[in-house]
């Protein structure tokens, strides 16, 4: 490797570190945020879990 690339990366490495948690933890909280939606949207509609409303949609 180059040594001015290998500067390059050290002096660049916090950053990407940081950008990608922060990746991580936006796509975790997304996750979760999407999960406890879709149980707040079911506890309104009081729509079944999915086995159970595929079956109904299939009888």
């Amino acid at each position: 490797m180059h040594p001015s690339a290998n500067t390059f990366f050290s002096s660049f490495y916090p950053i990407f570190s940081v950008v990608f948690l922060f990746l991580l933890l936006s796509f975790f909280l997304t996750f979760f945020e999407l999960n406890s939606m879709i149980k707040y949207i079911q506890s309104i509609y009081f729509i079944p879990d999915g086995q159970s409303y595929h079956a109904a949609l299939l009888t």
